[in-house]
């Protein structure tokens, strides 16, 4: 009986939870908002090196205003990602 009320307390942590479609929903406003800037800052010859530092400072910075608001988790950026 006692797992039975384990299974009951566990919170649901898919599609089925509103907070879970919440954050997908978060996370693709601000994949379409860095979409949009970052098509901005294509021109010939930049760097596309520098463009994705761009993107990569852009949600960082999106995701960091949306965790303020909501404890949205953001994962960390890797250093380096980029280095080649």
């Amino acid at each position: 009986m006692a797992a039975a009320a384990d299974v009951e307390k566990e919170e649901i942590q898919d599609l089925r939870n509103p907070a879970v479609t919440d954050k997908y929903r978060e996370a693709a406003k601000i994949a379409q908002f860095t979409l949009e800037a970052v098509l901005k800052q294509l021109e010939a010859g930049k760097s596309i090196a520098d463009v994705c530092e761009f993107s990569d400072a852009l949600i960082q910075a999106q995701a960091s205003a949306h965790h303020q608001e909501s404890k949205f988790a953001c994962p960390r950026q890797r250093s380096g990602a980029h280095a080649g």
